[in-house]
């Protein structure tokens, strides 16, 4: 896991009661429970918590956690309900899917401009590059990613092909979401259904799909 990424812990009696965070500000705790990580510079960080239930807490990664081997600690009222152990790394790619399972058609869109500067949102599911003077960039969006080295550090293939990476940063409305912009290269038109891979400072992300007309 990547500092501030967002990450599903799971087990039981993890908290007493379900709750979901109710503003884009996360709180530190929810219910009863709460998280705490220990990086491997031994110093205590609060997690904050997007929703919790009695099996899975999803929470964000806190940031200035240090590379290496770390430890996380789930407390409710104070007293400790589940310990683990994870590894982490400046990066940490993950895109997310439309039916939450993390493969399968991405959770993207793609905006087409027009040489006259309109602009045209398409699904994922049905891209439709349009003329040859058209520029599509498609908007993917997933967590892990934001502390790559430098936006040339970030490659995308699209059915197989090279992709020009234009942006690779925090999406800023959501905590722990990043977005990839990347150019969709016009000899993918009637490509049909692709895969969509990400690498990010050399460690893959899961295999994500989009579908060009």
């Amino acid at each position: 896991m990547a500092p501030e990424s967002i990450a599903s812990l799971f087990g039981q009696g993890l908290a007493a009661t379900t709750a979901v965070a109710s503003a884009t500000a996360l709180p530190n705790s929810l219910s009863d429970a709460s998280v705490l990580f220990t990086g491997s510079d031994d110093m205590d960080r609060t997690s904050p918590l997007f929703f919790v239930s009695p099996g899975q807490i999803n929470c964000l990664i806190p940031s200035g956690m240090p590379s290496g081997p770390a430890s996380v600690r789930v407390l409710r009222a104070g007293t400790v309900a589940a310990r683990g152990q994870l590894q982490v790394a400046a990066v940490a790619p993950g895109l997310f899917t439309a039916n939450g399972s993390g493969s399968g058609v991405a959770a993207a869109v793609a905006v087409r401009v027009a040489s006259d500067g309109t602009e045209t949102v398409e699904a994922a599911t049905a891209i439709d590059l349009g003329a040859p003077t058209d520029q599509v960039i498609l908007e993917l969006f997933g967590t892990g990613i934001r502390g790559a080295s430098s936006t040339a550090a970030v490659h995308v293939q699209i059915g197989g092909i090279d992709s020009v990476v234009e942006a690779a940063v925090p999406q800023g409305q959501y905590a722990g979401l990043d977005q990839v912009n990347v150019l969709l290269p016009g000899s993918l038109r009637g490509s049909g259904n692709v895969n969509v891979a990400l690498v990010v400072d050399g460690q893959p992300a899961n295999i994500v799909t989009i579908g060009i007309l």
